[in-house]
């Protein structure tokens, strides 16, 4: 299920128009993580749907869902130009019991989330007080 709400309709999912058909966009994420490098919701809110290089990366991706893998799980294939395939199979994602997250990263990826509403210091002082309450 969760596969076919970020993969299909493929051609509406290479384009979202707004920053919720983003989200649900598979295309779109692999797009904007390769541009630039992470994938949070800054990625989101920043107006990139039109963004020729954005378009253009999601323009060559092919969604196929793969039933040999876990309902978590994926499997990337990015095939270039003159043919070589580089593959990446990953049966749980990130920050599950099998591949948990470490305290820091955890910290890291609050700080990066909140700063799209509030400014570095803020975030960093919310950060700490959370921590302080573990």
């Amino acid at each position: 299920m969760g596969a076919k709400i970020v993969g299909e309709t493929i051609e509406i999912k290479r384009k979202p128009k707004m920053p919720y058909g983003a989200r649900f966009s598979l295309p779109y994420a692999i797009a904007i993580s390769l541009l630039e490098g992470e994938l949070g919701l800054a990625q989101f809110y920043e107006q990139q749907y039109n963004n020729k290089q954005v378009i253009e990366i999601t323009s060559k991706i092919k969604y196929v869902k793969d039933d040999s893998l876990q309902r978590t799980g994926g499997n990337i294939v990015i095939e270039m130009e003159e043919g070589k395939k580089y593959q990446y199979i990953k049966e749980f994602p990130v920050g599950s019991p099998q591949y948990p997250l470490k305290e820091e990263e955890v910290k890291n990826k609050f700080i990066r989330n909140v700063k799209t509403v509030l400014d570095l210091l803020t975030c960093t002082r919310l950060a700490g007080h959370i921590e302080s309450l573990l």
